[in-house]
This record gives structure tokens, sequence and C-alpha cells, in this order.
């Protein structure tokens, strides 16, 4: 995983199906500088994706069922082309940092750049870009196909 920041701004790059989780190292601002608080422990936290330039899209609700993330309600409604999806933090790594895995419904987005919001509730504490790159390309067969000899007559 590639980390860029810029202007304040951290970018986070995900390639689809290369990229399975981000872990993020959380801490709560403390009152002289940002590393003197307390790290975020717990996993009440969700992150909220959404496409940069997609108004008022409708939260897509999810469960998991055992290996991914799958909607869990149609209600008919017409939803925006480009939905916002929450993702649970699912884990704690070994170094205390909070995870959320990505799964086809994030992969299967179009390519570009999205919001991502960590949240407690509906409370954001952290906001940041998440560039989803385009699908690596996977060969699946190569074939040479060779031309035949002449027969000029000689």
């Amino acid at each position: 995983m590639i980390v860029h920041k810029m202007a304040h701004k951290l970018i986070v790059r995900v390639v689809p199906y290369r990229t399975i989780k981000t872990c993020l190292a959380l801490r709560e601002a403390g009152c002289h500088d940002a590393g003197s608080g307390e790290p975020l422990r717990e996993l009440d936290l969700h992150v909220r994706i959404e496409r940069v330039h997609c108004y008022h899209p409708e939260p897509l609700k999810q469960v998991w069922n055992g290996c991914c993330y799958v909607p869990c309600d149609d209600d008919g409604r017409s939803r925006c082309p480009f939905p916002v999806i929450d993702y649970p933090a699912f884990e704690r790594d070994r170094e205390g940092r909070i995870c959320f895995y990505w799964d086809r419904l994030l992969y299967t987005q179009p390519s570009g750049r999205y919001r991502a919001a960590v949240r407690r509730g509906e409370h954001e504490l952290l906001v940041f870009g998440l560039q989803l790159d385009a699908a690596p390309v996977v060969v699946e067969q190569v074939a040479n196909v060779e031309v035949a000899p002449c027969d000029c007559g000689a």
C-alpha cells in the first residue's frame, strides 16, 4: 500500500484484488500535539466511502456473510450509480492499528478518487482520500502464430 500526504490531505491507494485491507493507527488528539493522546482501541468504528462527485447518495446496507460483505436491503428505490459503502472496523493488528477489509463491492466501483471518512456513529473522526486504481489485467493465455514457410518454386 502506498500512502501519500499532500497539503494536509491523506490519500490511500487501493489496488483492487491486491489491497485486501487498510490499517490505520488512530490516536485521540492531545492538548499539546497530535501524538500525545491515547490510541483509539475500540472497534465500534466504520469507514464510509463515497464517490467524490456523487451528490446525496443512499447508504448501502451490508452484512458480513463469513466471506465478504453483501447487500442486505433492497427497497426498490433508485440509488446513486456510485453507492455510499460502509465498512465496519474488522480487527486490530499486532501493532494496534484498526483495520478495514476491502471486498468485491469496493473493487467493482469505477476507478478514481473517493472520500473516505472514519466514523464513530455519525461523528467523523478522520477524512482522507481513497484512490481506487483500475483492476489489474491478468494474462490468461499467450499464443504465438508462426508464418508458414514459403514455397517460391525454387
